[in-house]
């Protein structure tokens, strides 16, 4: 994204297209017909974006490299939803969990939990959202001026888990540059929650001071769908039950800046109340039960609220330009208290998940010698969870994470190298028996320029994962998921081997790329259900976790289990000339991932992302600007055992805005329908797709002021 683009050769061009139109069949006569009344035209070069998340802040537009997506501020407010799943589910690449409206994590090429590690400013977000897909993640883009994926070396410098990728979410809470009074204000309505959503952004300096304010109130009720909510049709049309949302957010930032000094520091609080959905059965199944039972569903069918609490707090000092060697000395230190309670519907907490988090890291970067480029950083994590209530599913677990890592960057005319190397000791304290893993993780990946703008990229790397705290040490019910999760204490951990090549070109006009890869894990960590008496239909059980066949809670059991990972991601883009002086453009897209387990089998690995394929049209004309995005979901013709299947379906997204220029200010109006044609769908990577499919049609009213 936001790369200089070049003219491209025919051959690249034919073989991006032929692997896209291969897929793209919703979407090919949108484009034959566009190509016939439409000829190429050359565009002006888009702006250049410093890449945060990379030690070496390189520029996205030198980069032209697969293993990077940065979004600016203008492509978030078009994809911008309630939560960061929803935000870059239409990304090739990435689609999201969707447990519920208020509950969606991204998942990179198949991987979720903390395979994908998620940053705000570059310091974890330290929530509890990589531990069970229904934990809402505590970042989002509405503050948002920047969101980065990564993959490759530069994700050692956050951890070493990381191997589906890491995304970094940057907002001006921890300012880097002093600039003059701004103020960004937007107010929102959606018809599909019936939701309302105002938010405040405000920055501004004095002389050698900087100082930020935002501010989000986020309030909508129950999500509305076409049909029924549940997979058998029988219950809740029309809408999802419980999916509430009640949502406040206040962040506050403080900074001092020279040439050679910067200090900054953020608070955030978070609070976040939002609805699970559940499946509910038939009033006809529960007259013909026993008595007994029929009072034991209805404690285990009552509708799930959380209600969550963060607060955050960040540090940061850098020094610039100290001596000969080094380019800046970076300290960064965050400190969060998290807590949600999961409440039953008559308000009696049935769990509470407790996190106390500590992060500090230093880090060194070296002036460029001789095309070399130099770091080196130190990092600790220290943090104390529980899930303790009238469930009891993780008792009070201390982890402590110690990490050293570095990273080299040679920058040639026509090849670039990059390496980098990680080692962690991680720690685990419990009253159930310590645990202790030392974690090793190298990478090294290259790209080559040839003539005509051509450039080859290729990846390589290793990276190991230790099992998080509820593969280790959980057991027991979790109402808000419906399961009961039983733990591993002799679970091993993850050795990840990912290969990647990519090729693409870039020019003025038009631009295209692929990208391959294959990613095999040795000790690949998931929640299995049971299927103890060999029926092919995974474990019901009780409160205790006893098998009951009419029981409401899935019986899951962490496990290892070697696991391969491969497919691709291609894109084309092109400006058209439309008339004079005035342009239109396009994208077409698609990703492909297909995930196996390899011993006992070869059966498939649960929860995988259906192929994809789309187009997308943006037209800025004057203060206008309109865009179409179709996208076309394959069904999953690639199933786990015991997991429910789900259909293709293609959905169409628009928008329109218009900016009206003031005096010193400028206000945008705009007006979005997700899911023109009202589309039943499910997202085939969630836990709930039996009874939380995607929204329905949803039309968005929205006003932004920029002072």
């Amino acid at each position: 994204y936001n790369v200089t683009f070049y003219k491209t050769t025919r051959l690249g061009t034919m073989i991006t297209l032929g692997i896209i139109m291969t897929m793209l069949r919703p979407a090919l006569f949108i484009y034959l017909l566009t190509l016939f009344f439409i000829s190429s035209a050359t565009a002006d070069e888009l702006p250049r974006i410093t890449v945060q998340s990379d030690i070496f802040k390189p520029m996205a537009d030198e980069e032209l490299n697969p293993a990077l997506t940065v979004l600016n501020k203008e492509e978030i407010e078009r994809n911008l939803a309630i939560t960061l799943g929803e935000t870059l589910r239409n990304l090739p690449g990435i689609s999201s969990t969707h447990f519920s409206t208020g509950s969606s994590r991204p998942t990179i090429r198949g991987l979720g939990a903390n395979r994908v590690q998620i940053l705000n400013n570059g310091n974890n977000v330290s929530d509890v959202s990589s531990l069970s897909d229904d934990h809402a993640v505590t970042v989002d883009g509405y503050a948002a001026e920047q969101i980065e994926i990564i993959r490759g070396p530069a994700t050692l410098r956050y951890g070493p888990s990381a191997n589906g990728g890491v995304i970094n979410v940057i907002n001006k809470r921890l300012a880097k540059t002093k600039e003059p009074f701004s103020l960004t204000a937007n107010s929102q309505y959606d018809t599909a929650t019936n939701g309302e959503t105002f938010s405040v952004d405000t920055n501004g300096s004095y002389q050698n001071f900087v100082w930020h304010l935002d501010a989000l109130k986020q309030d909508a009720k129950d999500t509305e769908i076409k049909g029924y909510a549940d997979s058998d049709g029988r219950e809740h049309k029309g809408k999802i039950n419980n999916t509430e949302i009640d949502r406040d957010v206040f962040a506050v930032g403080a900074a001092y800046i020279t040439p050679e000094f910067r200090a900054a520091f953020a608070f955030t609080n978070n609070d976040n109340n939002y609805g699970l959905p559940s499946k509910h059965e038939d009033e006809e199944e529960h007259e013909e039960e026993e008595e007994g039972h029929e009072e034991e569903h209805e404690d285990e069918h009552s509708d799930i609220t959380i209600d969550m609490q963060q607060k955050r707090y960040d540090f940061e000092v850098e020094f610039l330009k100290q001596n000969p060697y080094l380019t800046s000395i970076l300290l960064r230190s965050s400190y969060t208290d998290y807590q949600h309670h999961e409440k039953l519907a008559d308000g009696d907490i049935s769990i509470t998940f407790d996190n106390e988090e500590w992060e500090n890291r230093i880090e060194l970067r070296s002036h460029t010698i001789k095309h070399w480029t130099y770091a080196l950083g130190v990092q600790n994590n220290a943090r104390e969870l529980s899930a303790i209530g009238e469930e009891s599913l993780l008792q009070p677990v201390d982890m402590d994470q110690t990490g050293v890592f570095s990273i080299i960057q040679h920058k040639g005319e026509q090849l670039n190298l990059e390496l980098g190397a990680r080692y962690d000791d991680i720690q685990y304290k419990s009253d159930l028996g310590d645990k202790h893993f030392s974690n090793y993780a190298t990478s090294i990946s290259a790209s080559w320029t040839f003539e005509q703008g051509l450039r080859a990229y290729t990846l390589f790397s290793r990276s190991e994962r230790a099992p998080q705290e509820l593969a280790l040490y959980g057991n027991g019910e979790h109402h808000a998921s419906s399961t009961f999760e039983q733990g591993n204490l002799n679970i091993n951990k993850e050795i990840s081997h990912d290969v990647q090549l990519g090729i693409g070109q870039a020019f003025t006009n038009h631009s295209w790329g692929v990208t391959g890869y294959l990613n095999h894990i040795k000790d690949y960590i998931y929640a299995a259900s049971q299927d103890s008496n060999n029926d092919g239909i995974a474990d019901r059980v009780d409160h205790d976790g006893n098998f009951d066949a009419n029981g409401e809670l899935l019986s899951v059991r962490y496990a290892n289990r070697d696991a391969r990972f491969y497919g691709f991601e291609a894109q084309y883009k092109q400006k058209l000339q439309i008339a004079d002086q005035h342009s239109l453009d396009m994208k077409l897209y698609a990703d492909y991932v297909r995930a196996q387990f390899t011993e006992s089998g070869n059966d498939n690995v649960p929860r995988i992302t259906p192929p994809s394929t789309g187009i997308n049209f943006t037209l800025p004309h004057g203060l206008w600007l309109a865009q179409a995005d179709l996208r076309h979901v394959f069904k999953q013709t690639h199933n786990a055992k015991l997991e429910t299947k789900t259909s293709s379906y293609n959905q169409l997204n628009l928008m329109l805005t218009r900016e009206i220029n003031l005096k010193n200010s400028a206000i945008d109006a705009y007006f979005k329908v997700n899911n023109l044609f009202d589309t039943k769908a499910q997202e085939h990577s969630s836990f709930s797709k039996e009874y939380a499919p995607l929204a329905g049609r949803n039309l968005q009213l929205g006003l932004t002021l920029r002072y």
